[in-house]
């Protein structure tokens, strides 16, 4: 497996506290079967310095997981926040990219979408990179609004989720976020957003069965192995996201319990003329 999303670097932001704190969160990478660690460090384009400082601990990282014969390979990538002065650097955005590449983790605010965004994310994209935006279940707009995350995707921008927002280490409210997002077709891509020995297990493994039991085992084959390969590669990925709409049957949600036996429910069906009774969705794909 790969975990596009890690924060294993020592002594940055929230991630691990130390070098042996790094490694034991890379053990339990390994354990769990994970091959390739995206590291990520966050970074605000203001802070000078920072990506060499960044770059010096993933090497040191690497150096110290060889030395422990941990069997797990060490990407470097920075989470950028959203910002006019992420579009100022162009091109020169992409030594910020997953592995030195074109894809970029892009992290706007949780609570707004702030006005220059879509401005900041179209420059990105003229100027070659392919952002991804972190933590989407946590960004209220996206997390709240299925039609404007749709229009993001339509656009090209990508969504990547948290195994902890999936579940369920942000709460509830995230979690159903995260799933909806996942059963809409709008994720492409899955971390662990594992920060510290404190989290536990990456449980990466186990969000990757939920995505299976959400949307079918080809389409979680892309959003946890195809679409990262592609990353890592630097590679147009397989195929676009297949979006899926809910909305509401044509008639309200009549429970079944209201229905005695299974033959009124069938005989009130034919009478109304709808295949079922008891399904209030249908799904439409585009």
């Amino acid at each position: 497996m790969i975990d596009l999303h890690a924060h294993v670097l020592p002594g940055l932001e929230d991630g691990p506290r130390d070098l042996d704190e790094a490694l034991a969160m890379l053990a339990l990478a390994a354990r769990e079967g994970i091959q390739t660690v995206v590291a990520v460090a966050r970074y605000n384009c203001f802070m000078p310095g920072y990506p060499a400082l960044a770059a010096e601990r993933l090497s040191d990282l690497r150096s110290a997981a060889q030395a422990h014969d941990l069997p797990v390979n060490l990407v470097g990538a920075f989470e950028v926040t959203l910002s006019p002065a992420l579009a100022d650097l162009g091109a020169g955005a992409r030594a910020l990219g997953i592995n030195g590449g074109r894809y970029l983790l892009v992290a706007p605010p949780e609570r707004r979408w702030p006005p220059f965004a879509g401005d900041v994310l179209e420059r990105l994209q003229h100027a070659g990179l392919r952002p991804i935006i972190a933590h989407a279940a946590r960004q209220e707009i996206i997390a709240g609004d299925a039609d404007f995350a749709a229009d993001l995707v339509r656009r090209g921008v990508r969504l990547q989720v948290t195994a902890a927002s999936l579940l369920g280490a942000f709460g509830r409210a995230t979690r159903q976020h995260a799933q909806s997002l996942v059963e809409r077709g709008l994720i492409s891509f899955l971390g662990s957003g594992h920060r510290s020995l404190d989290d536990g297990a990456p449980r990466l493994r186990a969000a990757a069965r939920l995505v299976k039991r959400l949307i079918g085992p080809a389409a979680a084959e892309a959003i946890v192995r195809d679409n990262p390969t592609a990353v890592l590669n630097d590679a147009d990925l397989p195929s676009a996201p297949l979006i899926v709409r809910k909305r509401f049957s044509s008639i309200w949600y009549i429970p079944v319990t209201w229905l005695p036996s299974r033959t009124q429910r069938d005989r009130f069906a034919s009478v109304i003329g709808i295949p079922s009774i008891g399904v209030a969705t249908r799904e439409t794909r585009e």
